[in-house]
């Protein structure tokens, strides 16, 4: 908490937890007040623009199935179900904690998750309060949906596609969280036959990226590292001069980037703090990469007619 308190959330029987601080003489809070079996996998995160700490859990205990969220502190707060996290009233049931994390300013709190049944197509992240759900992105088999928070308010969201085993896949949000940059697809160590559990971290800008993987005589943590990749647009002006005006703009999912470079025809110039640049190119085809550090690099051929 912004007093500096722990809280802690855990679930067993009949009983979704709560305790604030370290005095053990504070009665821990029960969450699940009418005692139905069962809530499950609870996690915590504090807004680090209001204070406020929030649990999320999954439930599937009747009539109120699916992804919830709750502010614990300051005082109790409503329950809130994630929309999407339930069809009817049926939903697919999650192998790790519920995945929440707070944004690293600007403020909200944010919950990834799966939506469908019976088997998740969908990948979502919802910020805590808000009526709808942002869609990060789908495979075949969504599983292990998590969120690390990024950078300038940014968020990662990671998930894995259970059928084939082979495929971890990430997203990058912009600044406000309203889009998600472009799908990585990353592949799991050789030999993968399951993966269990997924998750990340991304405070730095790159996300590492962690897996709990079965592979051909080993159960095992892996580790890599996703860096978020550039977004290069071209427009060429509609002239009839031999010479025409080039447009580029370089982005992170429509934020401009510090310190990027644009090489077009051999030559290297820098992006101007806007993400916009502009050359006159005579007629021919180009290949344009835009680079920055912590990036992947973004190409796109030019064709100058």
């Amino acid at each position: 908490t912004a007093a500096g308190q722990p809280v802690f959330a855990y679930a067993m029987s009949f009983v979704l937890g709560l305790h604030v601080g370290l005095n053990r003489q504070v009665a821990d809070v029960n969450l699940a007040p009418d005692r139905r079996c069962c809530d499950y996998l609870p996690d915590v995160a504090t807004d680090r623009a209001t204070g406020e700490s929030y649990v999320a859990w999954y439930s599937r205990a009747d009539g109120r199935r699916g992804v919830w969220a709750q502010r614990v502190v300051p005082p109790l707060g409503p329950r809130m179900r994630a929309p999407g996290s339930v069809v009817g009233d049926r939903s697919v049931g999650q192998d790790q904690r519920t995945a929440i994390a707070a944004r690293s300013t600007g403020g909200g709190v944010y919950v990834a998750y799966c939506n469908g049944y019976p088997t998740c197509k969908g990948a979502l992240l919802w910020r805590v309060g808000a009526p709808s759900a942002l869609r990060a992105g789908g495979s075949a088999d969504v599983e292990d949906a998590n969120v690390a928070a990024a950078p300038e308010g940014r968020l990662w969201v990671m998930w894995h596609d259970g059928q084939s085993s082979r495929r971890i896949l990430a997203r990058r949000t912009n600044k406000a969280v309203t889009r998600l940059g472009p799908v990585r697809t990353i592949r799991p160590p050789r030999g993968t036959s399951a993966i269990w559990k997924l998750g990340g971290e991304g405070s730095l800008g790159p996300l590492d990226l962690l897996a709990s993987v079965s592979t051909p005589g080993s159960l095992a943590t892996w580790h890599t590292q996703v860096r978020p990749p550039l977004m290069l647009s071209v427009s060429v002006a509609k002239t009839k001069s031999s010479r025409k005006t080039v447009s580029f703009s370089v982005n992170d999912v429509g934020d401009p980037v510090a310190n990027a470079k644009l090489t077009v025809g051999g030559k290297t110039r820098a992006v101007p703090a806007g993400g916009k640049l502009s050359l006159k190119l005579s007629r021919g085809r180009y290949a344009a990469t835009a680079t920055a550090p912590g990036y992947d690099a973004a190409k796109a051929r030019v064709i100058v007619r």
